[in-house]
């Protein structure tokens, strides 16, 4: 763990903004949001699997020298803020334009094993959007 990401952690800020990295111990994954509403979030998985997940529409993308991993378009749903624990840093407005970008593209290159490799992704994120929703839900009762 390098300085700045410990200083990030340390001062991880109370709200969230589009561009940022965020990490989650419950679910031991990095999220890069893309646009948020109050406490919740449209994210993306970060994997930190280069060459492994990615076709050629995928972003790679790093925050201040903190962490970074392919942008998994696929992998697009709601997070809400509480399902976070500390934020990582921001992508360069560059990249973040380019993820942003890589969204509206429908179809994808990727080989029956990355195929595989992200709906089993998809599965374990099930839960983290479901668990989303549930707390969007609860605070709408309230």
């Amino acid at each position: 763990m390098n300085t700045q990401t410990i200083l990030n952690i340390v001062n991880t800020p109370a709200n969230w903004s589009a561009g940022e990295v965020w990490h989650s111990y419950a679910y031991n994954k990095e999220f890069l949001i893309i646009e948020t509403d109050g406490d919740m979030a449209v994210s993306i998985f970060i994997s930190p699997l280069i060459g492994i997940f990615e076709d050629d529409i995928d972003i790679v993308v790093s925050c201040e020298d903190s962490c970074g991993g392919i942008a998994l378009r696929a992998t697009k749903g709601p997070l809400h803020r509480s399902q976070v624990d500390y934020f990582l840093g921001k992508v360069s407005p560059k990249e973040f334009e380019a993820v942003k970008k890589s969204l509206n593209v429908s179809d994808s290159s990727y080989n029956e094993d990355q195929s595989l490799l992200i709906a089993d992704i998809l599965n374990e994120l099930h839960f983290v959007r479901l668990h989303a929703i549930e707390l969007l839900e609860t605070k709408k009762e309230v």
